[in-house]
């Protein structure tokens, strides 16, 4: 038998989906392709980008959402996040992290109010959201529910109090 016998793309790929059923094959790929699809909506969704400025440092105390929806839009397309995120309210900013399950790659941020530009509240048939601009940043975060009321009313609490200057935003 030649080891050098040139096998199709097809052919492979035919082997591998007919022997999926094998769990030393089936559980390699499954980890394979999880771990990909978690750099690629970090990667893409701009997650990453924001990692660079706003990783948090420390766990970020305050009022607590957990399973919270939201989106990120960084270029054309916004990325989902349902019921994924937590979003945590502080004296000095606001963080988010993603759920345990897709947090590979996500690495938790905080977001100071000074890092904050404009929030500004967007309404729907069937929720409240608020978008986030941030300083510098091409992002724009979404956030949806509860969670969104809270943050616009923080952002203008800190607003009033002074504490954040050229901020923009509408009760």
């Amino acid at each position: 038998m030649n080891p050098f016998i040139e096998v199709s793309p097809i052919a492979m790929a035919q082997a591998l989906f007919d022997n999926l059923h094998d769990p030393r094959i089936f559980i390699p790929f499954l980890a394979l392709i999880w771990v990909g699809s978690c750099w690629s909506i970090s990667a893409f969704s701009g997650w990453k980008g924001l990692a660079e400025h706003f990783r948090a440092d420390r766990d970020v105390a305050g009022e607590r959402f957990r399973f919270v929806s939201g989106s990120l839009r960084s270029g054309m397309l916004p990325t989902r996040f349902n019921n994924c995120l937590g979003v945590t309210i502080a004296p000095d900013g606001f963080g988010m992290s993603m759920l345990f399950v897709v947090r590979l790659f996500h690495p938790s941020l905080f977001f100071p109010w000074t890092a904050v530009q404009a929030m500004l509240p967007k309404r729907s048939i069937f929720s409240q959201s608020v978008v986030v601009t941030l300083r510098g940043q091409p992002q724009e975060l979404v956030l949806h529910g509860q969670p969104a009321k809270d943050l616009l009313a923080a952002f203008n609490a800190q607003q009033q109090a002074g504490q954040i200057a050229d901020g923009a935003s509408l009760s």
